[in-house]
């Protein structure tokens, strides 16, 4: 991701997140998810990499702590890790917290439901990934009023 779409994203989210007044009371959350390495698909370049400099750019403008910041790179970006996370902060997060999420690797389409692909994932085996819809519903059910999500997915099987 180049310097200016990473800018322009932070600029996005700040903004939004200035618009919201009661929300700069409560903690800011960044859960992040970068897979390059697959164990059944083909292996991707650039997403652990995209995925540290979005967190990165909050570091750079003091903006959140670390002990906020959870990740998951490669062979610990599981379907089991992620949904174990995202349960976590079910128990975690209050009102006035900010949650933003950003996950880059594999995501696959059908018909029915569009998937983001984990590292153990198989997009020939949808029981293996985890639908677009369960991350949202999981997200609504959340304390926090303010939740982003971000995908920066490749589509392609080639």
């Amino acid at each position: 991701m180049d310097d200016n779409k990473l800018q322009k994203k932070y600029e996005l989210v700040k903004s939004t997140m200035d618009k919201l007044e009661h929300t700069k009371t409560g903690e800011l959350y960044l859960f992040v998810v970068g897979i390059d390495s697959y164990l059944k698909e083909r292996n991707l370049n650039y997403c652990k990499k995209d995925a540290n400099e979005f967190i990165s750019i909050f570091h750079k403008h003091n903006d959140i702590k670390k002990k906020n910041v959870y990740s998951l790179f490669d062979e610990y970006a599981t379907k089991k890790n992620i949904i174990s996370r995202l349960d976590e902060f079910r128990k975690t997060l209050n009102a006035n917290d900010r949650l933003i999420i950003y996950f880059a690797g594999h995501g696959h389409n059908t018909d029915f439901s569009n998937f983001f692909i984990p590292h153990d994932g198989n997009q020939d085996n949808y029981i293996s990934c985890i639908p677009n819809n369960f991350i949202a519903k999981s997200v609504t059910e959340l304390e926090s009023d303010f939740i982003l999500l971000f995908y920066d997915l490749n589509f392609s099987k080639i």
